[in-house]
């Protein structure tokens, strides 16, 4: 289980690391830390590998504690959590001014309604996804692959019979 928690998180940080490396290129300029107060994290050792990089996710506004004092970065995403990423990946991005609030229940449900104005989820990842429970990796993806545009990252192809990434 510890596995799939660190696998997530080096996608994560993957993605920061294409942030972070062309911030200075189109709409990634919309990246700017939003949150200084990262040493409010008792659970984040400054000498833990992933230390950086965590702190980077929550400066970015892409990812928050699980509460005041803990990140918890040893803990799972749920799909609702993962959604949340994806939501913030995107809304960052299109500099769209999003808010999400978590005062309705459940907690995710703005967030949700975001991902699907924006086709970030389709109709059968709505049928499908249980928000509470871990997220597997290949959904995990899916929904990233979906937050953001077609850049240079993304594989492009002639095919006329490609499937379709909806």
């Amino acid at each position: 289980m510890k596995r799939h928690i660190w696998t997530k998180l080096i996608l994560l940080l993957y993605i920061l690391s294409l942030l972070t490396g062309v911030a200075a290129a189109g709409d990634f300029a919309n990246f700017r830390n939003v949150n200084d107060d990262f040493d409010r994290f008792q659970d984040v050792s400054e000498t833990a590998w992933y230390a950086e990089s965590v702190e980077q996710a929550y400066e970015y506004g892409l990812m928050q504690g699980r509460s005041q004092t803990k990140f918890s970065p040893g803990g799972t995403l749920t799909a609702a959590e993962c959604v949340a990423l994806a939501d913030r990946l995107h809304s960052i991005y299109e500099k769209d001014g999003a808010t999400f609030e978590q005062k309705v229940k459940p907690w995710y449900t703005d967030y949700v309604r975001y991902a699907v104005e924006h086709r970030i989820l389709s109709a059968q990842m709505l049928r499908e996804i249980d928000y509470t429970a871990q997220i597997t990796r290949g959904l995990f993806a899916r929904i990233l692959s979906r937050a953001m545009p077609p850049g240079p990252w993304s594989r492009s192809t002639t095919s006329p019979t490609a499937p379709s990434p909806t």
